[in-house]
Order: C-alpha cells, then sequence, then structure tokens
C-alpha cells in the first residue's frame, strides 16, 4: 500500500513538472521559471512556454535571472505563438549579462522554448512578463557584414531597448550557407517598409569583398518575417530579371522609398543617372527625372501632396526635390555638400534633415531649403573627422534623429555605431546608443501612426487611374502612365504611344501585314516576322497587337517556330499592351506552343530572339534564327471562364515566393491560362468565386499568417479585405466562400466559430449567422440562389452535407453517411443535382438536392486529393492535389492537377486539362449565362428591403436584419432606421445648426416577456445604439452562453427570474460607454403537486394490515419523467405506470408492522431539470394508535412483545461484542508468543498496548 501511495505522489509530481513545463499564459501579467529553480534544472529538457494576450497588446518580458551551461543550454524566444515566429534572440549562459533586461514583442503573442542538453545544469532562469495596449513601432536596418562569411543582414530593432533581431531572408541562413548567391542577402543598401502589406524593400548592390566580376544589383522585397523574398527589378541579366523591366547593365540601384498610399516605389538608379517610379502591383516604370543629374543617392517621400525630395553626389553636390511627375523641380540645398548619404522628412513640421559622409554633418532646413542648421558637426581636429564618423543612413522617431555610423575606416569598417541626436534640446551632441561588427547602411523608421495621420487623393480605388496614380495637395490627384503609353481621352487610362484613339469597324477583307512592330485589326490574319522562313540574327523583338469588335474573343495557332537556338521565344498577353496578363512565354525547345484564347477582344504577341546566354560567357548576335509564323481568328462568343485558387507546395520549399501565391484564369476550352496580376501580394488563397455584376473575384486566404477575406477586381486591381479572422474574434477560421449577385450577398464558412454566416456586399458590410448549433467544422459552401437555400459540408462528427434557407429556417441534413473530407460542393438547380467530392474516400459523387438517388460517378485510387469543385457545360472540372509523402528527410508532391469528368456518359472517367507544380484548391466555373437564366425576387430593387433581402421560390423574397437589429412594423427596415417618408419643398430656405446628441444603448429582445423556459431554451438579448458609432466591445453582467457580437445568448435558470442584465457599449472616438439595462422575467408550466391517495392524514392503521399507496405527479415542461416515491422501511415495493401527461408510483406495503408507527413517506416528481420543479407531497403513517421513541417521540411503548424483543436483541448484541474482544486478545497474545521464539536477538519482545472499546472496534 505504501508502494503504490509513492508512485501515486511521484505521477502528481512528474505530472506538474509536464504542466509547468508546456505552458499557455493568457494573464495579462505573470512569471515564467525553469523547472524546479532556482534548486537546478534537469537535463534533457523541451520546454515550450506561449505567452498570448488581447489583440492590440503587447508583451514585456523581462529576465532578473537566467544561470545556464553557456555552450549548451539556451532560452529560445520569437516574436509570435509558434517556434517558426521570428526570432527575437536566442540566450544561452548569461552569468556576465547584466541583469535584468528585457525583450518585447511586436504583436499580441511571444514563444519561449527551454533547452537543455544531457550534462551540466545551472540554477536556471525566472522572468516576469507585463502587457498593455501599445502601439507597433520598430526600426530596420540593414548591414553589409565585412566579409562575404559575415553575413549580410536586416535587422529589426526595438526603439526601446535597441535590440537587434536578425530577419532570416527567405532561406538565408548567412551568406555561406547558400547554395548560389542569388538566393542569399547580399549587401543591402537603402531599406523602406510598406506597411499595408507589411512588406520590405531594399537594394542590394555590388560588394567590395569577392572579389569576383559576378556583380548583383537589384530591388528585393520580403514580409517582415523574412518570408516570400521576391526580386522586383533586377540590373543584371545573370540574376532574376523582372521581364517588365526596361532596365539594363548600366543600372545600378542605390536609394529606395515606398508611398504606401499611392503603391509606388521610387529609387535612384546611379549607372543611368536617373530617378524611376515603380508601381507596386505590376512594376510598371515611368522616368520622374533622367536630365542634369550625375549620382543620385538618398530618396524620401512627402506622400500627402506627391513630392520627391533626392541627394545627389555630383558636381555640384546637391539636394532636389520635385512631384512625382517629375514637374516642378526645384534645387532646395546646393552648397557645403558632398556624400549626402541620408534625408529624413518631417512633413508636418516643415522639416527636412540629412547627414554628410564628408563634411560630417548632422543639417536641417525647411522643406523650401531656408532656415538652413547645422544640428552637429563632428570636432574640427583632422584625426577625429576621419576617424571618428562616416555618416551614412538617416531616420526621424520620436522628436530624434538616428544616424547609422561607419566610423573610423569608412566603407572598409569592421565597427559600426547607431548614433542618437535629441531634436527636444538645443545641444549640439550626439550619443551612441548601440555598436555593431560590419557596417551598418540605411535605417527606416516606422510607427503605426506614420500611415494613420497621413492620406492622400489616390489611397481609394488608386484615385480611379487604371494604372499610376499621382498625389496632389488637398486629397486630389490624378492618373499617369508607364514609359511608352500615354493617357486616353477619359484621363484614366493608358494606351500605347501611337495607338489610335479612334477605331472604325475591322475591314471585310483580312489583309495580313508582313514585319515587326505591327497592329492587326481583321477578324483574322496570319502573323510573322520579316523575311520568314529566311534567316535572321539574334537581338531581335517583334510586337504585334491583335484588336477584334467587342464582345469577340481572339484564337492565336501557332504554325511554325524553329530556331538553332533555345532562346527564341513566343511572350503572349490577354490584352492590348506589355502590362497585360501574360498567357506564358513558348520557347522553341517547347516545341509548337498550344492554341491560345483571349478573354476580351485583344491579343499582345511578341516573339523575340535574345542573345545566346550560357552560365560561364556572352557571345552576342552570333547564332540566327527563321522565326515563327502564326494565324488568328476571332469570333462572338459568350463570356467564360474558370477561376482556380493555388498556393505553394510547401511552405519550407523555394517555390513558397509571392508568385507562388496566385489565382489563375483558365479558359475551359483550350486549357490556356494565366496569373491574374494582383497589385498587392495574396498569402494562401484557398476558396474562390465571382461576382458578374461588379466582375470582382472573393477569395479567402487561410495561414498562419492571415485569415481573410478580399476581393480584386477581374484584372487584379483594387485589393481589398472584406473581413478579417481577427475583427471577428480570435478563434475565426474564415475558409469556404460563397457570393449571390442577385441578392448582393456573400456566405462564408467559420471552422473557429462553428457557424455559417452572410454578409452583406454593401458597404457598411452587414453580418447575419446562418447556422451556427450542430455545426463543428463547416469547409465548402454554395448557393441556389434562385430559392435562397445554402448548403454547406461539415467535416465534424459525422460527416455531413446540410442545408438551409438564407435565414436559416428549414434546416435539414442532406447527406451524413459514407463522408469524410468533403472539400468541394457544386449545384445544378435546374436538374435538381447536387456533387461534392471527399478526398477522404477519395470519390465523386451526386445526389438530388434532398439527398436521394445518391450515386458514385466516379471512384479515385489512393493517390488522389480532392480538393475544388465546379460544374460548367455537363462537366465537373476538380482540382487534384495529389499524393503526399512526408519523412524526416525529404518532402514530395507529385503534380497537381486541373481535372475534368464529362457527365451524361456510361463510362463516367477523368481527364487531365493543366497541371502546375503549385497547390490547387478551389475553382470556380463562370458563364455570363448563369445570371441570366437564375433571377429571383431580390434582383428588383433589392425586393424593397433596406438590408438584407432573402430570395424565396418563385420570385418571391423577404426582408431581413443582420445580427443586433430588428424589423421595424413596415417589414422593410431594420432597427430604429426611419420608413422612407415623402417631403415637400418649402418656400423658404431656414438655416438649421445641428443639435449635439447623446448615444443611448439599450437591450433588446424578440422574446416574449415573460420567456418561458424548460432551462435548456436560449434567451437571445442584444444591445443596441441609438446612434451608429462604432462600438470596440460589449461588456455584460451575466455569463454569456454564446457571445455573438452585440448579442449574448442566455439559457436562464430558475435562480435567474427577475435578475436585472446589464450590457455596456465600449465605443470609440472618445464617446462615453454607454449602459443598458434588462430585466429578466421568467415563468414556467406550472405541474401539479404531487398526491399520494391511499391514506387519509390522521388514520390510524392496525399492525398486519396491507396499505397501497398511490403518489400522482403530472405537468411541466418537458412533461415529467418519473417519479421518487420512499417510505423509509419500504424503499423498493414501488412500480410506476406512465399516463398521457403523469406518471403514478404505487407503493403496496403487504403487512405493516408495529415499527411503522410515524413512518415518512415522500414523494417527489423528476423533470428534465429538476431544479425548476422542486415540488413534492409527505405523508406520516400512524400504525396501532401507539406512541414510541422512535423518529423523536417521547414516552415508552405500551407494547409488551416490542419492549421484550427490544431487551432481548440488546442482551445477544452485548454479548456478540464480548465475543470478539475475548478471540481478539486470545490471537494477539498467541502471535506475540510465536514472534518471541522466532526472536533470537535478546528474546525481547516490543511492549505494545493495545486498547479495546466499542468506540474503536466499531
Amino acid at each position: 500500500m505504501f508502494l503504490h501511495v509513492c508512485l501515486l505522489v511521484f505521477a502528481v509530481a512528474r505530472c506538474a513538472e509536464a504542466t509547468a513545463c508546456n505552458s499557455h499564459f493568457t494573464e495579462p501579467t505573470g512569471s515564467i521559471q525553469s523547472l524546479n529553480y532556482p534548486n537546478g534544472y534537469e537535463n534533457r529538457l523541451r520546454c515550450n512556454y506561449t505567452i498570448t494576450v488581447p489583440v492590440g497588446h503587447r508583451i514585456k518580458l523581462t529576465f532578473t535571472h537566467m544561470d545556464l551551461e553557456s555552450c549548451c543550454d539556451y532560452v529560445q524566444i520569437r516574436d509570435g505563438g509558434n517556434g517558426t515566429a521570428p526570432s527575437l534572440g536566442q540566450y544561452p549562459g548569461y552569468r556576465s549579462r547584466t541583469l535584468p533586461f528585457t525583450i518585447r514583442s511586436s504583436g499580441n503573442q511571444m514563444w519561449i522554448k527551454f533547452y537543455t542538453d544531457s550534462s551540466v545544469n545551472g540554477t536556471g532562469f525566472y522572468a516576469t512578463y507585463e502587457s498593455a495596449e501599445a502601439e507597433n513601432y520598430f526600426f530596420l536596418i540593414t548591414s553589409s557584414g565585412y566579409s562575404y562569411y559575415s553575413g549580410p543582414t536586416i535587422y529589426r530593432v526595438d526603439p526601446d531597448s535597441i535590440r537587434y533581431d536578425r530577419i532570416p531572408i527567405g532561406n538565408d541562413g548567412g551568406g555561406y550557407n547558400q547554395t548560389s548567391m542569388f538566393d542569399a542577402l547580399y549587401n543591402p543598401i537603402a531599406i523602406d517598409y510598406d506597411p499595408v502589406e507589411e512588406k520590405m524593400y531594399w537594394t542590394e548592390e555590388t560588394t567590395y569583398w569577392t572579389g569576383s566580376d559576378t556583380t548583383v544589383n537589384r530591388i528585393r522585397s520580403a514580409h517582415l518575417n523574412g518570408s516570400n523574398v521576391e526580386t522586383v527589378l533586377s540590373a543584371n541579366s545573370r540574376g532574376v530579371v523582372d521581364h517588365n523591366s526596361t532596365s539594363n547593365e548600366a543600372a545600378e540601384f542605390d536609394g529606395i522609398a515606398v508611398d504606401p498610399l499611392s503603391r509606388l516605389i521610387f529609387y535612384s538608379d546611379v549607372g543611368n543617372k536617373e530617378i524611376v517610379m515603380l508601381t507596386m502591383s505590376s512594376h510598371a516604370r515611368k522616368t520622374v527625372v533622367n536630365a542634369d543629374l550625375d549620382r543620385p543617392r538618398a530618396i524620401v517621400l512627402d506622400t500627402a501632396n506627391g513630392v520627391l525630395y533626392w541627394t545627389d553626389w555630383g558636381t555640384p553636390a546637391k539636394i532636389e526635390r520635385a512631384n512625382y511627375d517629375g514637374s516642378n523641380r526645384t534645387t532646395v540645398v546646393s552648397t557645403n555638400l558632398n556624400y549626402t548619404n541620408g534625408l529624413a522628412i518631417d512633413v508636418a513640421n516643415n522639416k527636412l534633415y540629412w547627414v554628410d559622409a564628408d563634411t560630417d554633418r548632422l543639417e536641417s532646413s525647411d522643406l523650401e531649403g531656408n532656415g538652413r542648421t547645422v544640428l552637429y558637426q563632428a570636432p574640427s581636429s583632422w584625426y577625429s573627422s576621419y576617424y571618428n564618423h562616416h555618416f551614412f543612413g538617416l531616420a526621424l522617431f520620436d522628436n530624434s534623429l538616428y544616424v547609422t555610423d561607419w566610423g573610423r575606416s569608412g566603407s572598409k569598417t569592421t565597427y559600426s555605431r547607431l548614433q542618437k541626436k535629441s531634436l527636444a534640446t538645443n545641444g549640439t551632441s550626439i550619443s551612441p546608443v548601440s555598436s555593431r561588427s560590419g557596417r551598418l547602411n540605411d535605417i527606416h523608421a516606422y510607427h503605426e501612426k506614420t500611415l494613420a495621420n497621413v492620406s492622400n487623393g489616390c489611397e481609394n480605388n488608386n484615385g480611379g487611374c487604371s494604372v499610376i496614380c499621382i498625389p496632389l495637395p488637398n486629397n486630389r490627384s490624378k492618373c499617369a502612365c508607364p514609359d511608352g503609353q500615354n493617357l486616353t481621352y477619359s484621363g484614366t487610362d493608358c494606351i500605347d504611344d501611337g495607338f489610335p484613339k479612334t477605331t472604325t469597324s475591322p475591314p471585310i477583307t483580312p489583309t495580313p501585314i508582313a514585319g515587326c512592330d505591327h497592329n492587326y485589326t481583321a477578324l483574322s490574319g496570319t502573323i510573322q516576322p520579316p523575311d520568314v522562313p529566311s534567316w535572321y540574327s539574334g537581338g531581335i523583338a517583334c510586337t504585334y497587337v491583335i484588336t477584334a469588335p467587342k464582345g469577340y474573343r481572339i484564337t492565336l495557332n501557332v504554325t511554325f517556330m524553329s530556331s538553332y537556338s533555345s532562346y527564341a521565344c513566343l511572350e503572349v498577353r490577354d490584352g492590348g499592351d506589355e502590362s497585360a496578363p501574360m498567357f506564358n512565354t513558348f520557347c522553341t525547345y517547347y516545341g509548337l506552343p498550344y492554341e491560345q484564347r483571349s478573354f476580351g477582344n485583344k491579343l499582345w504577341v511578341r516573339y523575340t530572339k535574345r542573345f545566346s546566354w550560357d552560365p560561364w560567357y556572352y557571345s552576342a548576335n552570333t547564332r540566327t534564327s527563321n522565326g515563327s509564323i502564326a494565324t488568328y481568328t476571332s469570333e462572338k462568343t459568350d463570356d467564360y471562364f474558370l477561376l482556380v485558387a493555388a498556393s505553394p507546395r510547401s511552405y519550407y520549399s523555394s517555390s513558397s515566393s509571392s508568385s507562388s501565391h496566385a489565382i489563375y484564369r483558365v479558359d475551359p476550352d483550350t486549357a490556356a491560362y494565366y496569373r491574374i496580376p494582383m497589385n498587392r501580394t495574396l498569402y494562401n488563397p484557398m476558396a474562390i468565386d465571382y461576382d458578374p455584376v461588379e466582375e470582382k473575384i472573393y477569395w479567402t486566404e487561410k495561414g498562419t499568417i492571415v485569415n481573410r477575406i478580399r476581393s480584386s477586381s477581374l484584372n487584379g486591381r483594387n485589393i481589398a479585405t472584406i473581413l478579417s479572422a481577427n475583427t471577428v474574434n480570435a478563434e475565426a477560421v474564415l475558409d469556404g466562400i460563397a457570393v449571390d449577385p442577385l441578392s448582393r450577398l456573400m456566405f462564408y464558412t467559420d471552422a473557429g466559430n462553428k457557424e455559417i454566416v452572410m454578409l452583406t456586399m454593401s458597404s457598411p458590410r452587414k453580418r447575419k449567422i446562418v447556422a451556427s448549433s450542430g455545426v463543428d467544422k463547416p469547409r465548402a459552401v454554395v448557393l441556389d440562389p434562385t430559392n435562397g437555400v445554402v448548403y454547406w459540408t461539415d467535416w465534424g462528427t459525422p460527416a455531413k452535407i446540410e442545408r438551409a434557407n438564407y435565414d436559416g429556417s428549414e434546416r435539414t441534413t442532406v447527406i451524413n453517411s459514407n463522408l469524410n473530407y468533403t472539400n468541394g460542393l457544386a449545384i445544378d438547380v435546374p436538374h435538381n443535382k447536387l456533387y461534392w467530392v471527399d478526398a477522404g474516400t477519395d470519390l465523386v459523387e451526386s445526389s438530388n438536392l434532398d439527398g436521394n438517388g445518391r450515386t458514385v460517378l466516379y471512384e479515385g485510387l489512393s493517390y488522389r486529393n480532392f480538393f475544388g469543385l465546379a460544374l460548367f457545360q455537363n462537366s465537373l472540372y476538380i482540382t487534384d492535389q495529389g499524393y503526399r509523402r512526408y519523412d524526416s528527410y525529404s518532402y514530395y508532391s507529385r503534380m497537381n492537377y486541373l481535372l475534368e469528368l464529362p457527365l451524361g456518359r456510361n463510362d463516367l472517367n477523368v481527364s487531365q486539362i493543366l497541371s502546375m507544380s503549385q497547390t490547387l484548391n478551389d475553382i470556380h466555373a463562370y458563364h455570363e449565362k448563369t445570371l441570366a437564366s437564375g433571377p429571383n425576387g431580390c434582383g428588383n430593387n433589392h425586393g424593397g428591403c433596406s438590408v438584407i433581402c432573402i430570395p424565396l421560390p418563385n420570385n418571391r423574397s423577404k426582408c431581413a436584419c443582420p445580427d443586433g437589429q430588428n424589423l421595424t412594423s413596415d417589414a422593410k427596415h431594420c432597427g430604429d432606421e426611419p420608413s422612407p417618408r415623402s417631403t415637400t419643398t418649402s418656400s423658404t430656405t431656414a438655416t438649421t445648426t445641428p443639435k449635439p446628441f447623446v448615444v443611448q444603448a439599450s437591450i433588446s429582445s424578440s422574446a416574449p416577456k415573460p420567456f418561458v423556459t424548460n432551462g435548456l431554451l436560449e434567451l437571445n438579448l442584444t444591445c443596441v445604439l441609438d446612434h451608429n458609432i462604432k462600438v470596440i466591445g460589449y461588456e455584460w453582467n451575466v455569463p454569456c452562453f454564446h457571445l455573438i457580437g452585440n448579442t449574448c445568448v442566455l439559457r436562464p435558470q430558475a435562480s435567474d427570474n427577475e435578475k436585472n442584465v446589464t450590457c455596456m457599449a465600449n465605443m470609440e472616438y472618445g464617446w462615453t460607454s454607454q449602459t443598458a439595462l434588462y430585466q429578466i422575467r421568467l415563468e414556467y408550466p406550472p405541474p401539479s403537486a404531487p398526491t399520494i391517495t391511499g391514506y387519509t392524514a390522521g388514520e390510524i392503521k392496525q399492525a398486519g394490515e396491507r396499505l397501497t399507496l398511490t403518489c400522482t405527479v403530472s405537468g411541466g415542461k418537458p412533461l415529467v419523467t418519473s417519479v421518487n416515491f420512499l417510505c423509509n422501511r419500504h424503499p423498493d415495493n414501488k412500480t410506476d405506470v406512465r399516463g398521457q401527461n403523469k406518471v403514478q408510483s404505487v407503493l403496496d406495503i403487504r403487512s405493516l408492522e408495529p415499527e411503522d408507527d410515524a413512518m415518512s413517506c415522500v414523494c417527489t416528481g423528476d423533470w428534465m431539470n429538476r431544479d425548476f420543479y422542486k415540488l413534492s407531497e409527505t405523508i406520516t403513517l400512524r400504525v396501532n394508535g401507539t406512541s414510541s421513541n422512535i423518529h423523536g417521540k417521547t414516552g415508552f411503548s405500551t407494547d409488551s412483545s416490542t419492549s421484550t424483543r427490544s431487551i432481548v436483541g440488546a442482551v445477544v448484541g452485548v454479548g456478540v461484542v464480548i465475543i470478539i474482544v475475548i478471540v481478539g486478545i486470545v490471537g494477539i497474545v498467541f502471535w506475540k508468543k510465536r514472534r518471541s521464539a522466532r526472536d533470537d536477538t535478546n528474546g525481547l519482545v516490543s511492549n505494545i498496548q493495545y486498547t479495546t472499546s466499542s468506540e474503536s472496534l466499531s
């Protein structure tokens, strides 16, 4: 027994240690310590701790003690909720480090790992943490290192603690770890940050230490955590070249600046002596300034007014400015400058700051160049001036200037400092705040208020411009075009130089035009380079634009393509210029390209014969080619296409660039496709749908970094975030999506909150929960917009397919057997068919819309992994993610396929349409006849509804309201929204002053009052404001069973009757929080009090008499389920009889005994929730009319037999006790004698005392 207790205690202790070793902290403050601190930790520990605080808060972790084995044990900290988040440092040993030291998160989560090896222990660590609502701010600093092997780096620096955290760029683990220098971070120089997409942009220049003639010069970008590295522009044809670039090998990119509002990048090109603008979406290029420039260097922007400032190291050195389009160019400062490296701007205070590496000065002026002031001047001695400073980068933050300083050795430095100059004091000194090995280059300071406090005329819908928007003062803007294009008469669109501004009807007789660079307007024709099939030398590029009438589509067939070189290629784009989406680039070593068909009425084709190239040398114009011949036709067709969402195969593969996250437009006839060029970066697009009314794509993005619903135009422009998961709540996981273009509604599945939700497509978007009860893991969703029915799949247990009306009514299960991971749904309302694919069963199946007629259409092999499903022209299109295998050494994924399964055949089988190396997710099919063939009652004037219109069969409709609002009496409007009223025109004009209003809160409920419940029914209480003020949170004084937005769902219990419920609405913009009151009044259906028959109160029964008692209970909601009927001495003689709305319990006492006198019988009804109904009936029996001392009665019984039996019983009982005691004593004595005989020591027997008493024996 003792052993068992020890084992149990040991197990509990180990369990407690395991809990302490892997803990999740959610309190706003707390402490974390190593196991067994401070008495020494164990070996081989792998402890993970996660701190999560509310969104918008940041965590400050302070170590007050750290004693670890310096070589091998460590504490690792990451800026997020798991081990893949950006590192905040790894700290081994630390006995010599000054404590305490502090680390701060950038978000609301922090992850800590404690690792120990197999030997040598310290006392451990102890840390405290606290959290508070804090703004997000940081520095970005580029560093070259001092040799290639030191690893060029981009640091994220905490301005408060000046802690440097290295950002891992792509697969970069330091220069020496790279398989190719083109994969590595390579001498980063200038840097800027786009807070809209959370992306860094930086320039990389040729380094000085490699000793190689191979150069790298490019502009790159990456997310703030280092992922999704992308080359924006490269000057070196031996690197990764952006094909939209007109850059050349003379280019030398240096300074860079980002305008996040206008979505523009500016860079300085020292080699070509120009300042250039790039669009962030398509990288379309426009030269801003290229005259009278010598060595342009640093760049800063005034984003509110569209003004650009730059430095020029030429002769004379100067600082200039111009509008974004190059107009109004002015010299700001032109004296006493030499190597002006860093610029910073303070538009609000009309200040410009700069540092110069030659004059060793930090200076300022106003934005016009007036009021020039020296803020810091290095000591005048030659020694101090040369060896102490070499200023490079400059940033303004929190009324201080931060300067990177290469120090004594200048460009060959091995040690740099970060200096600080406070603007709050009048002094002329600077102070070092940190030092670092290698060269610290540029610095950029970010504060989240930066973007919030600035606006311009381009931030809304790109100012209406198709390509480039130029901001102007006072929130105005104008449109511009890239180099080689001009604005059309619309003032917003761009067109190639020389293209006719007006068009005429196409000629009837096709007239092919031979030659290079031509426009074709005939309905059909032949395109061929000059002198085909004669030979011509390399280095040629021919561009052709085919334009057909609107409503026509163009089909291109290449009939001949030959080259002695592998670098003769045909580039085809779906539009009229080079910025149009590209179908593909087809080169000769792939053979003839397959048929290409435009989605619109234009097609752009370019044939190029590049210079011969191999990895080691160039040999220009040495090969020849006999070109290509293509024919084209155009015809009037319907508009139809497929949309496919794709993401990288693996987040750890080299394909995880931003281009691997894509949405493709696919021609189902020809399988031609192109990646829609989004003007912002996508992240793992999952489900997808299309709104033909506004020609917009809607999709969900689902991953560890973001989870949101976004939209864009069909051409990829005007990306907007519709809903982000963190704006719903921390549990939200947005997954499937479906759009009803007629009712202007979208539906999405939320697997985190386990609900199906409706969202209005108009702004402001209103939200209404369709289904939540019984939903487990909702996934795909499709709509019947004609009848207002939504279908969805659920991966729960059991997996199922369900449907309900748009408002959640008439919910029913369609299929609930032999399902597992049902990913894709498709619907055919005219033919009463529902289709689905399941990645667990590997089946493609169908049924009627009510679930009947279930049929297996195709049974996939084990290597199938079906995901998306779409129905188009009597065929099912399926995305197949294929077989995947994971092991400790490799990751493998076979190609992903788009499959076609034709319907209506006896031998159903799939055929491959196209294959990709990316993961193909959802698919959507669109045909322009889809919208025309499916009218509903909401298509006309939104059914007369003010917010939500629910379509009904037969072109009918009804109105509904979002969560938290109810329909008004006119059944059209919601909440307190007024109904439309007639207006009259007054003959006089009166000027009225708006009266200030007070926001009032109230709690509304559609439930009757008093509320009838059985303890399980739900009472919805909604906190409502009488004005449209944004609320940031609601606080209730009762525990809500569910909390959905501003609605508290209660399950009132009996004790809640007459309880006052309060809701506090906490509002933004300085409004005072308002409290609303609601009193709960409950009403219970009254059950009948239990009644006992068969005995009359006061009646005296005789011993030996038979007594039958019946207890009857009825009523209640739900009805009574059973009866508890008990008499003290006769508990097991009852039987229950159930009636229509009552239960009877019959207790049969066959022979009463004198001891039954004063016996109590209690009857109680048993309901589903007995706390509601505590009704009972009690009777007390009288037997033989005697008195007794039993059950609290006084006096003695006059029954002699009873007394005699009692006495005899007492004597017998005492005798038994005495016998037991005697036997026990004898046994003990016998045992002692035997033990004494065995004792061979001194014959001593322990003196054991025994106490025997009736108390101890009992």
